[in-house]
């Protein structure tokens, strides 16, 4: 949402915003930012206001707060949401054994051999954008820029997805419990899991290994792209990725997480 005509004494603009059917309960305060005209853009978050209808659209309304004080209106800007629900096409599953970038080295490894994170990374920025950004740019800027890709250990931790998220621009969620992954799928999130081995035979033995989760059918099931083996593709219970959640130390860098939601 662009908002015009602003004056120079305003240095604050916000919009409180709140669905129909949840009345305040799941009020909102978005922050304006000022653009190079003078305008603010403010950016309203769909999934943030559930329950969306057949259509995935969810009736919103809002207020519009400047300097701190609300502005004089006839009534709410009122404005109907559609929650986007992300895809991987083919052309954004990457595997990061590719020729084109597999063999780029990265301190302790090779994209090829420590990259299922980066590569992960990259299939959901694409989907998210619907642009290609391939996997050894996202595996560049970890290497280059922090110290969470083949800088301490061989592959990376969880603090990769934070950071790639802040660095190119999407909203990220670490996600706790099985309802948390459940409920990021339902509205269209993409999720990094990072899994161990035993069980579903993701990766190798001994290693945790980073997968793609995306969709979900009603029944539990999501589907699954594996960086490194596109043979391990294919839809999996919920529940059974879960439960086969990394418990390191470095997967769970943040917040004691390993699975993570990207939009």
């Amino acid at each position: 949402m662009r908002i015009y005509n602003t004056s120079p004494s305003i240095n604050k603009v916000e919009l409180p915003t709140w669905s129909e059917t949840n009345g305040i309960d799941d009020v909102v305060w978005y922050q304006g930012k000022k653009q190079s005209d003078g305008s603010y853009l403010v950016v309203v978050k769909a999934s943030d206001h559930p329950p969306f209808d057949s259509n995935n659209e969810s009736k919103l309304a809002s207020d519009i707060y400047v300097n701190g004080d609300r502005k004089e209106s006839k009534g709410f800007l009122e404005f109907i949401v559609k929650r986007v629900l992300f895809d991987i096409p083919d052309k954004y599953r990457y595997s990061q054994k590719d020729s084109r970038w597999g063999n780029f080295p990265y301190g302790l490894g090779t994209l090829a051999s420590t990259g299922c994170m980066p590569t992960a990374i990259a299939m959901a920025l694409s989907a998210i954008y619907d642009r290609n950004i391939y996997p050894y740019e996202v595996a560049n800027y970890l290497y280059n820029e922090t110290n969470e890709y083949n800088k301490i250990v061989p592959g990376s931790t969880g603090l990769s997805v934070v950071y790639a998220a802040s660095y190119y621009g999407v909203s990220y969620k670490g996600l706790g419990s099985l309802e948390d992954v459940r409920k990021a799928l339902k509205n269209g999130q993409i999720v990094i899991g990072a899994l161990t081995y035993e069980s579903l035979g993701f990766g190798a033995f001994g290693y945790t290994h980073a997968v793609v989760i995306y969709g979900y059918d009603g029944l539990d099931r999501t589907n699954v792209i594996d960086p490194l083996n596109f043979v391990k593709n294919g839809v999996y219970s919920v529940e059974s990725l879960f439960n086969q959640r990394s418990r390191d130390p470095d997967d769970t860098k943040v917040g004691g997480v390993s699975f993570h939601a990207l939009y």
